[in-house]
């Protein structure tokens, strides 16, 4: 590998811009002299005014809430001090009939001794409240403070831990690597806030790793003069594999390695996904995916001209189950794979060639122009699907049933024994 790929320096240059933020700056943040920063820092200013003045609303409304709660007990208070000072202005005349005036006075005194016991106790009451209250405030603003003391330590520990993965991006090692890229897979699902800024530098990193010079040098010829056999970079690999299965995020995208060139030594060949995994709507227009695993894989809008140098590869890959609806995969030769029950709705598989099986496969709407299918159609919903100049001539377990469901023309060509439909327009360039 090339020592620009070193640490330092070298390692920002390889992964560009995103891995400035190794210099110092947290998960999510532009690096140093980003033309940005200066708007992103405004706005995430913004951010903590927002943040604060929530938290005042929120504190403000949580006293008023409390001050409503003590009302009755004020009211009830000032109804029992207002009852207790009466009883003790008419104290003499409660007694007013009392034969004697010892028996009277007497009387009187113990009355309001037994006031200023209600008092004392009352008192007392209050003040073991009075300290209550102030033991729960005090031990609100311990947690209160324990929370933002943790989630400060908690912010500072991803910023070191993305630092040092995007330190270990930049090694000559695989090994180490390799650890950076699991190292911010661990992250991302710690923290999904951070989950863009991690895609973002693993995308960097596949589209810059995949087209160093290093990597595609030839390798040296052995003793008997041959050539050995290409090993795919495991690096890219892992990256793509994490880009896959990290979680689904509401405006996140999956990954962009538009500009890519994952064939030769950053083949995807035979890569095994998870059946969870997704790679929805990314650009896979130079990608070698032969014999990957991919059933039950979220494909759907993935992008990738078969024209283009025959890429992407899908041979003898395992795309059953895998959902591929909207895909854009014009020109592409699916040689031997395996489509069963896959969905292919609305997909753009123009000039394409299936010799695989595609039992059970649904291709409702599926835009099916100058394809040619060579494969096992048995149970496969062709719902509207547009055969137009489409070649069905080797396919099999077609059925008329199937063929009506679908939309073609005169230049469609379909098995022995399936006839033409009746209301299949005339095509000019293929005239019946």
């Amino acid at each position: 590998m090339s020592r620009r790929i070193g640490q330092g320096a070298g390692a920002i240059d390889h992964l560009g811009p995103l891995a400035a933020a190794a210099a110092g700056s947290a998960p999510g943040n532009p690096p140093t002299g980003h033309p940005n920063q200066a708007n992103r820092a405004r706005r995430g200013a913004d951010f903590d005014a927002i943040r604060s003045w929530r938290t005042t609303l929120l504190m403000t409304d949580n006293v008023g809430r409390r001050s409503l709660r003590r009302w009755p007990l004020i009211v009830l208070g000032g109804v029992g001090a207002a009852f207790l000072v009466w009883l003790w202005i008419q104290a003499p005349a409660l007694y007013a009939s009392t034969p004697t005036e010892d028996g009277r006075a007497q009387a009187i005194a113990v009355t309001r001794a037994g006031i200023l016991g209600v008092i004392a106790a009352a008192v007392a009451f209050g003040g073991v409240m009075l300290t209550v209250i102030e033991t729960r405030k005090a031990n609100e603003q311990t947690r209160r403070r324990d929370a933002l003391t943790h989630e400060r330590e908690m912010a500072e520990q991803r910023s070191s831990r993305y630092t040092a993965a995007i330190t270990q991006l930049g090694s000559d090692a695989v090994n180490i690597r390799l650890g950076g890229i699991y190292a911010l897979e661990r992250l991302a699902q710690d923290s999904p806030a951070d989950q863009p800024t991690v895609v973002e530098v693993l995308s960097a990193f596949v589209r810059n790793r995949s087209i160093d010079p290093e990597l595609r040098k030839a390798p040296p010829a052995g003793e008997d003069g041959t050539t050995p056999p290409v090993r795919p970079a495991a690096d890219i690999r892992a990256a793509v594999q994490v880009l896959a299965r990290l979680p689904v995020l509401d405006g996140v995208p999956r990954a962009d390695l538009m500009g890519a060139d994952l064939t030769g030594p950053a083949s995807l060949a035979g890569l095994q996904f998870p059946v969870s995994a997704s790679l929805e709507g990314v650009d896979l227009g130079h990608a070698d995916l032969s014999e990957a695993r991919m059933s039950g894989m979220n494909l759907a809008g993935i992008r990738g001209s078969g024209r283009a140098d025959g890429y992407p590869q899908f041979a003898a890959a395992l795309l059953d189950g895998a959902t591929l609806a909207g895909a854009q995969l014009a020109g592409v030769q699916f040689d031997g794979t395996n489509l069963t029950r896959a969905i292919l709705i609305r997909a753009d598989l123009s000039m394409s060639s299936f010799n695989g099986d595609m039992t059970g496969a649904d291709l409702t709407g599926a835009h099916l122009w100058r394809a040619g299918l060579a494969a096992d159609l048995k149970d496969a919903i062709l719902t509207d699907a547009n055969l137009s100049e489409a070649n069905l001539d080797r396919s099999f377990n077609l059925t008329t049933e199937q063929v009506r469901e679908a939309r073609g023309d005169s230049g469609t060509t379909l098995p022995d024994g399936i006839p033409m439909p009746a209301d299949w327009p005339i095509n000019g360039r293929h005239p019946r």
